[in-house]
């Protein structure tokens, strides 16, 4: 099983997030560095998947309102693909 480990004392933008996803889960090509696209490819996924995001708060912190959309969105997908799962530390 494969961790994504998100330590948001020292994300600074979603591209380094988006960097983050795409090299540890070889996102095809076409993976367009948005959420709408991270949700897809998250919710077909069909190997199990942790991801872990540690230092919730100084991400929102950082990112403020990207950093909400991206928490919602990883809480989204979790529920929609049993493969994933996702936990919150602040």
């Amino acid at each position: 099983m494969k961790t994504i480990i998100i330590d948001g004392s020292c994300m600074e933008s979603m591209s380094q997030i988006h960097d983050l996803f795409s090299e540890t889960l070889d996102f095809p090509e076409w993976y367009g560095r948005n959420l709408d696209a991270l949700h897809d490819c998250l919710t077909e996924l069909n190997e199990p998947l942790t991801i872990e995001l540690k230092h919730a708060e100084q991400l929102k912190e950082q990112l403020h309102h990207r950093a909400e959309r991206l928490i919602r969105m990883l809480q989204h997908a979790s529920q929609e693909n049993e493969l994933l799962t996702l936990t919150l530390e602040d």
